[in-house]
């Protein structure tokens, strides 16, 4: 093998050899990042349960005490007037 190819040969090895460092470099941040990543997921699925079962306690609750309760516009509550022959103000919303 003459001058010039060992030349050649140690250039293209030392080149490879950066390139192969850089890419372990960028797998093991990528690594790091998927692990951040998975950590993050199980966080906002167990954040999503819990909403999702506040989210049906509280429709729950709105449907016992559906009928219960009148919010006046003003923001007032006040209770149904059943059987009194009263019928609903239009200034009340019923929930």
């Amino acid at each position: 093998m003459n001058a010039i190819a060992l030349r050649r040969n140690i250039a293209e090895k030392e080149r490879l050899e950066a390139e192969l460092r850089q890419t372990l470099e960028r797998c093991a941040w990528l690594e790091e990042e998927c692990s951040l990543y998975l950590k993050d997921r199980e966080v906002f699925r167990d954040v999503a349960d819990d909403a999702e079962e506040k989210a049906s306690q509280i429709e729950k609750k709105i449907i016992e005490n559906r009928g219960k309760v009148y919010l006046g516009r003003d923001g007032s509550c006040s209770t149904p007037c059943r059987n009194t022959g009263i019928q609903e103000n239009s200034s009340m919303i019923y929930y």
